[in-house]
């Protein structure tokens, strides 16, 4: 029932903030709501409570504060808030509702949703409640790719990209608010050309974009770079990490931190790769396999030459959206230690 409700609360509403005089603070009443069909997240969010309490279902209004405007001050009674959300609660977990998302499922929150107190309106009053942030797995992205390339550095490639929870709302935005061209330039440019030089896709497809929000959204494409390897008369240089490569420049060397380091939202990424080199050519140097288990991330990476074929993978795992002061040197050589292998290129020679 929750998941119809929010559905048709996404399909036949649409978010319109008119913050004039009171209408800044107090809701419309629910018969123009429903009639007009649209409003602020305060309309949005009653009209979904008032259906969900039609069906038998008990939901209360949330204020709360997003992460981007700041924390609240739990023990300042001050209204400090900017938007609100519906709560259900059930058997076994508590439910949040974000009735201004066209393009989400039940549940899922954007990143400036979580991690935050909220003021929950119930019953019994007023209550502060911590909505708390998603788990890695939850914003996850899983590449599997397969190619082969020429000892002059043209890589062919095909994959399939899928990606979950706050990791796949940032990617619907862009597929879905972009115009052709520019969807594509993105696609060719930030999200999987960061690393190949002029990539050039032939096609692609994509699933689950506008529907289905409970699965993955599902990116399938094939294309070419030109100048993904270097190349010499006998050997050619290459970096497997072709989709994801994490930078230790953005966690530069500091003295004595005083406040956290704040990441959007903790987050999974795992590649595979299989690439098929020039006929001739042997492994000759690389770097180590490398694992890293901290309670901040996770790190590993493998891989294997058999034949003219590489295989390679790599999983990276942000546990936490934020690392304190203290933790904040030991988190640096962490990020060094993977920026390292993630820049590090195979050397194959014939």
């Amino acid at each position: 029932k929750i998941e119809r409700l929010y559905r048709m609360l996404q399909e036949d509403t649409r978010y319109v903030a008119i913050a004039l005089d009171i209408g800044g603070w107090q809701p419309h009443d629910l018969p123009s709501i429903y009639h007009n069909r649209y409003g602020d997240c305060k309309d949005l969010t009653i009209l979904m409570i008032s259906m969900l309490r039609e069906a038998g279902i008990t939901a209360y209004p949330a204020l709360m504060r997003t992460r981007n405007e700041g924390a609240v001050i739990t023990d300042f009674p001050v209204n400090q808030f900017n938007h609100v959300l519906a709560c259900v609660p059930t058997a076994t977990d508590t439910l949040w509702l974000e009735c201004t998302a066209d393009y989400t499922r039940s549940g899922d929150l954007h990143y400036t949703r979580e991690d935050c107190h909220v003021l929950l309106v119930g019953d019994q009053g007023g209550e502060i409640v911590y909505i708390p942030p998603s788990p890695a797995e939850e914003n996850r992205m899983t590449s599997i790719l397969r190619g082969n390339v020429t000892s002059q550095g043209l890589l062919k490639l095909q994959g399939t990209v899928e990606v979950t929870g706050n990791q796949a709302d940032y990617t619907r935005s862009k597929l879905i608010y972009s115009k052709a061209d520019a969807r594509r330039d993105w696609l060719c440019g930030s999200f999987l050309g960061r690393h190949m030089p002029k990539l050039e896709l032939a096609e692609y497809n994509t699933r689950n974009v506008e529907e289905n929000y409970d699965r993955p959204l599902v990116l399938e494409f094939n294309g070419e770079a030109t100048h993904y390897a270097a190349g010499s008369a006998s050997r050619i240089f290459l970096n497997p990490n072709i989709l994801n490569r994490t930078s230790s420049e953005r966690v530069p060397e500091a003295g004595e931190r005083t406040i956290p380091v704040y990441f959007n939202y903790a987050y999974l990424d795992q590649d595979s790769l299989v690439l098929e080199l020039p006929f001739g050519y042997t492994l000759e140097a690389g770097p180590k396999p490398l694992e890293l288990a901290t309670d901040f991330g996770f790190y590993k990476t493998d891989y294997r030459f058999e034949g003219r074929t590489l295989y390679y993978s790599r999983t990276y795992r942000l546990n936490q959206k934020s690392i304190p002061p203290e933790q904040y040197e030991d988190f640096r050589q962490f990020i060094a230690a993977v920026s390292k292998n993630d820049q590090g290129k195979l050397v194959f020679r014939k």
